[in-house]
């Protein structure tokens, strides 16, 4: 254990804001609560000699580094301690990656940026984003972690399952985050941000350019929005661990079946 513990504290000193916020005790205390434990965190990141074991690029501590200290230098991080908790969490821990990228991606599209915001009754959102005096928080959902239907593969997306799948996503993130919410009179602008990295890359390829077509937009708004009748908007997105394209997409009226595609962040068609 001992050994285990010194590599870990090694290779966390490599990384100067993954150091910076996960304190050596905090590390100790982890390992040796559960040494053994044979899921994804950041402690078995720390620990691993090759992280292909874990089906991800050798790039991630370095692009998690470099997203924690730009997130830091924009004073987005306001409870460090929760953050290195869910990095330490096999449960949370790819989906806090995936809620780091996306704000570093909103702070380098002009975007104000708190992680974990406070918003209503003393429940938080994953992001808190303001520019220009508009304020969008922001739930962060996985579309899935298995390939999606062949029906996408081979470039439609007109089958009702495939539509229910990412409706439901939606609807689950915007009911579990904001309904009550929105029932007690909270009158803020909601976002379900729907980041779809754990597919296969020709799946994603396929979802951006058949995402991207104004019908389909159209439906999803009104099938979303059946449900969702207080939801301002979608952000759709892939992250890398070198970068990250996204689309928001804002709905004037959702109820109205009306979609407005309202700001680009990167290329969908630059997706590969």
């Amino acid at each position: 254990m001992e050994a285990a513990i010194e590599c870990a504290l090694a290779h966390k000193r490599e990384y100067d804001a993954i150091n910076h916020l996960v304190t050596d005790t905090r590390l100790k205390r982890v390992i040796r609560k559960a040494p053994s434990t044979s899921g994804l965190t950041l402690l078995n990141c720390l620990l691993a000699d090759d992280l292909t074991e874990y089906r991800l690029p050798i790039e991630t501590l370095c692009a998690l580094d470099e997203n924690l200290r730009e997130l830091s230098r924009a004073e987005a991080i306001k409870q460090p301690t929760k953050l290195a908790i869910k990095l330490l969490n096999m449960d949370q821990f790819l989906n806090t990656l995936s809620e780091l990228a996306l704000s570093r991606k909103l702070i380098e599209q002009g975007y104000t940026v708190r992680l974990e915001e406070k918003f209503f009754n003393s429940k938080d959102v994953d992001i808190f984003a303001t520019k220009s005096g508009e304020k969008k928080f922001i739930e962060v959902t996985n579309l899935a972690s298995k390939p999606l239907p062949l029906s996408v593969r081979s470039g439609e997306l007109s089958e009702v399952s495939y539509k229910d799948l990412v409706v439901e996503k939606i609807v689950n993130k915007y009911q579990k985050k904001f309904e009550v919410e929105y029932e007690k009179g909270w009158l803020g602008h909601s976002w379900v941000a729907l980041d779809v990295s754990k597919n296969h890359d020709q799946d994603i390829k396929t979802f951006f350019q058949s995402f991207c077509r104004d019908t389909w937009i159209d439906e999803l708004a009104m099938h979303v929005g059946r449900a969702c009748p207080n939801l301002t908007g979608v952000v759709v997105y892939r992250t890398r661990p070198n970068e990250t394209h996204a689309r928001i997409y804002g709905w004037r009226q959702i109820n109205g079946i009306q979609a407005n595609p309202e700001l680009e962040m990167g290329s969908e068609n630059s997706v590969t």
